[in-house]
């Protein structure tokens, strides 16, 4: 895998597992310091370019910082990630701190954003955790074929959306464009003929054809 789409996919995985994963489990996965210097790396990406994420609710800087100090002061450390660590408790810290209307301006923009690239309505939180959740799977449903792991069509319309967006070198691949059309294809059939779903496919269907044909979406 590039190393671009490496860094985007360890951001979905990452995103995933603080939506999804409770505390204990979390860290379980991280006592591996490799995997554990991937999340330090991908939490800095997470505060410089998607602070917005770490509002959706208090739970995430919480689960983030568990995880943080699982080998925080581990004697082999050195003094590079140590400081490295510092900086994002105290990014954290201070984003925690920030006054109610900032707070409101960042989370709006990101509920926007989100919105508008996924082409979905996102009215809680929830929902917007859930949809960020489901972009790791429907990731791995497009590079290994496994075109059946999200069930739930909106959303799998809404993480293609995204990704066709975010990460359109992603479709470049020729066995991730087969997949994406039968994905595609298999919500179409399920559509019913005059359904705001059928409209949401074709919509979907065009960011699809606008990648194969090299447009920028």
């Amino acid at each position: 895998m590039q190393e671009e789409l490496l860094d985007f996919y360890n951001l979905l995985v990452v995103r995933n597992q603080l939506a999804t994963i409770d505390r204990s489990k979390l860290v379980e996965i991280y006592q591996d310091k490799n995997a554990y210097f991937v999340f330090l790396d991908t939490i800095g990406t997470i505060i410089n370019e998607d602070i917005g994420f770490l509002l959706l609710n208090d739970e995430l800087p919480k689960k983030i910082f568990e995880i943080i100090g699982i080998h925080r002061f581990d004697e082999d450390m050195s003094w590079e990630v140590k400081d490295y660590i510092n900086d994002v408790i105290t990014a954290i810290n201070e984003m925690q701190v920030f006054p109610d209307e900032m707070k409101k301006i960042i989370l709006g923009s990101y509920v926007v954003h989100h919105g508008e690239v996924r082409e979905k309505m996102l009215i809680s939180n929830e929902n917007i955790l859930k949809s960020l959740a489901l972009d790791a799977v429907m990731f791995v449903s497009l590079t290994d074929g496994k075109t059946d792991l999200v069930k739930d069509d909106d959303y799998a319309l809404a993480s293609l959306n995204y990704l066709m967006k975010a990460a359109p070198i992603l479709f470049a691949d020729e066995e991730v464009n087969k997949n994406a059309r039968v994905i595609l294809d298999n919500i179409d059939k399920k559509s019913k003929g005059i359904s705001i779903r059928k409209i949401k496919v074709k919509n979907a269907k065009k960011n699809y054809m606008s990648i194969n044909e090299g447009n920028m979406i």
